[in-house]
């Protein structure tokens, strides 16, 4: 079995979706410490430049809360400001409104952490694309938080019986020890999915409002 294991993003970029899609398991890993300017972002093409849209949340940078408590920030419309960009940019594309409707509902269910409101926006994007839910919260599991990302992660891929860890090219050749994964017969597969740097690091809205359902195949590709 294929698993990989990701931090919960908002509307993920692309690159993350097809990591996720291309698994037959994904561990979201909610008990990840928040990082202020990393976890409460997402980014939309406009005019082939990015535009980074930041949910506020009420922690400061140096306070250590993990994904699941880390609260959102409602005491400002910020969601007005955000659904406003998204109309600008994506208003005449093929597949605007539906899911422009599907972004309105996710934003006024007011999800009160990054971790929920990023693990729910990858659920209503898996109901876009009509694809089986494969996604496990890692706190399921009630294995304890290492501080070795390395060891953490070869954990929760044993846990689950993993044959095979599918993961960033960047997360082999930074902090994965690969050796240890093999001793456990478990095969590294790092990600080769970059067709357009550009478009693979936005977020996956970007492909749905151009190209609706039909993103899959786009996303899916090896």
């Amino acid at each position: 079995m294929r698993v990989t294991i990701n931090q919960p993003l908002p509307f993920a970029p692309a690159y993350l979706i097809n990591r996720m899609l291309r698994s037959d398991l994904c561990i979201s890993l909610g008990s990840a410490q928040f990082v202020r300017g990393q976890h409460n972002r997402y980014k939309i093409l406009s005019r082939g430049a990015t535009q980074e849209l930041v949910i506020p949340v009420k922690h400061y940078g140096t306070q250590k809360v993990e994904l699941v408590k880390a609260e959102i920030d409602y005491s400002h419309n910020w969601t007005r400001k955000h659904l406003r960009s998204i109309q600008q940019v994506y208003s005449k594309t093929p597949f605007f409104d539906e899911i422009y409707e599907m972004v309105e509902k996710h934003f006024a269910q007011k999800y009160p952490t990054i971790g929920e409101f990023a693990l729910f926006s990858m659920l209503r994007v898996y109901d876009i694309l009509n694809v089986e839910w494969n996604v496990k919260p890692d706190q399921s599991l009630g294995l304890p938080v290492l501080h070795d990302p390395s060891a953490w992660m070869l954990s929760l891929a044993n846990m689950v019986l993993a044959d095979e860890y599918f993961c960033g090219q960047w997360a082999i050749e930074n902090y994965l020890r690969v050796e240890d994964f093999k001793k456990d017969g478990i095969n590294v597969i790092g990600q080769k999915w970059y067709p357009d740097t550009v478009g693979a690091e936005v977020s996956v809205l970007d492909a749905l409002f151009k190209h609706g359902k039909l993103a899959l195949a786009l996303l899916n590709t090896h």
